[in-house]
């Protein structure tokens, strides 16, 4: 309300703006404050007899901020000698694997990365899994080359040029090609298309199929929404549907069943 009345000119603009600089020091807004605050002084828009007032609430802001960075950092330095002490990946349980995966993304991830770089290598390891790791590795811009393995396929990847899972050619043309055919005709049945091109996207990225099998793998998709949505198996008809080769749909159709026997682990 107070940044709505800013806007409108409505009331005591100073009034206004010390109402709003109490509402975020409630919240704990150390750098929207900050932020208000130096902008104020840039704009010369604070009284002469208000300038003390407004550098206290500044300072007391900016340490309030270096002291939750330190706080934060003190925690993360903890956090990752935990880590350290044990062996991150081995012989853990998938609910034990998600949260040593979950604390990585707070931390750091650099030191350890030879213990990464094995598990991505490893084929016991799960694809969920792996796709987490390889997320940190994105999100944290690391730039050197990984290999990695997912279904008997190896790949080596720089982490910090892949392209996010929703942003790859396969998933927006698939995601694009059943949206076209279904969506406005059956939207549950779209939305659990939708689900699986998620879910097994997440689960066999970075490795997409090539461009000349979208159609069919677009069409195994309807495929398997409509079994699981209505119990009817694959007809040569969705094949049509997305001109796509008969056989190679049913293939498709076939591997997306043994994904979905994986998917993701319980956790």
């Amino acid at each position: 309300m107070c940044i709505e009345m800013l806007n409108k000119g409505i009331g005591d603009y100073f009034q206004l703006i010390n109402i709003y600089l109490m509402v975020l020091l409630q919240l704990g807004e150390h750098q929207e404050m900050v932020t208000t605050i130096e902008l104020l002084f840039e704009e010369s828009q604070i009284p002469f007899d208000k300038e003390e007032h407004f550098e206290k609430m500044l300072q007391f802001s900016k340490r309030a901020l270096e002291d939750k960075k330190e706080e934060k950092e003190r925690q993360n330095q903890q956090l990752a000698e935990e880590l350290q002490e044990n062996d991150l990946f081995e012989g853990k349980m998938d609910n034990e694997m998600f949260m040593v995966i979950s604390k990585l993304t707070n931390i750091n991830i650099r030191p350890f990365i030879p213990e990464i770089v094995q598990f991505l290598q490893n084929d016991e390891g799960h694809p969920f899994f792996k796709t987490m790791l390889l997320n940190i590795l994105i999100d944290q811009e690391y730039n050197e080359e990984v290999t990695l393995r997912k279904f008997n396929q190896t790949k080596s990847v720089i982490p910090r040029e892949l392209k996010s899972v929703k942003e790859t050619d396969f998933y927006k043309k698939v995601t694009g090609l059943t949206e076209e055919e279904i969506s406005q005709e059956n939207p549950s049945l779209f939305e659990m298309v939708h689900s699986l091109i998620d879910r097994h996207s997440f689960i066999l990225y970075p490795f997409e199929p090539g461009p000349e099998r979208f159609a069919a793998w677009a069409a195994a998709y309807h495929a398997l929404a409509e079994e699981y949505m209505t119990g009817e198996v694959f007809g040569s008809d969705l094949a049509d549907l997305y001109l796509a080769d008969e056989e190679t749909v049913a293939d498709i159709l076939s591997y997306l069943k043994e994904i979905e026997e994986i998917s993701y682990p319980i956790i």
